[in-house]
């Protein structure tokens, strides 16, 4: 998974959904990318905790794919990870006209997504109990850890069913 920048600064695409093979491995990937990423370009300085007001995502439906986006759907309900809306099936007639595709608008509940990630974070790390919610103009933070190239590119594992 990757968190994508749009042209508003309050909507990310979640790109790769596809590429977890459970919906809690995505969520995983979700916290270690808005919260626990150090600033990188077009982010501000000194704010870790980068959770967008607003995430998109979309599944493809059809015999040969996994619900994997009806999946994520389904655990941030049942996880009160915040409010989703989805779109009506739709057929993918420019791109994929054997298959149907659906939208997702994800709306996160902050606090919550800090709680569900102390409790499963798989390094048990400390570091998100400790991040406080401030405003953008209070106090300058610490400064940013240094990226590597390596932060430029998230490996992942290619699931068969995946779409793209």
């Amino acid at each position: 998974m990757n968190l994508v920048k749009t042209s508003c600064c309050a909507i990310q695409d979640i790109d790769r959904l596809c590429s977890h093979f459970t919906p809690k491995e995505a969520m995983i990937s979700f916290c270690q990318q808005a919260i626990l990423k150090p600033p990188m370009f077009g982010r501000d300085i000194g704010v870790r905790d980068q959770i967008s007001s607003f995430y998109l995502f979309t599944t493809a439906v059809g015999t040969a794919y996994r619900p994997y986006g009806q999946a994520f759907y389904d655990f941030t309900v049942k996880n009160n990870l915040g409010e989703v809306w989805q779109s009506p099936l739709r057929p993918n007639k420019a791109w994929h006209p054997d298959h149907e595709n659906r939208v997702y608008v994800w709306m996160p509940n902050h606090a919550n997504i800090k709680a569900w990630w102390v409790v499963n974070d798989p390094d048990k790390t400390e570091v998100v109990a400790a991040v406080k919610t401030r405003k953008r103009k209070a106090e300058p933070g610490p400064m940013p850890v240094p990226f590597t190239e390596d932060d430029l590119f998230v490996p992942h594992t290619e699931a068969d069913e995946c779409p793209f």
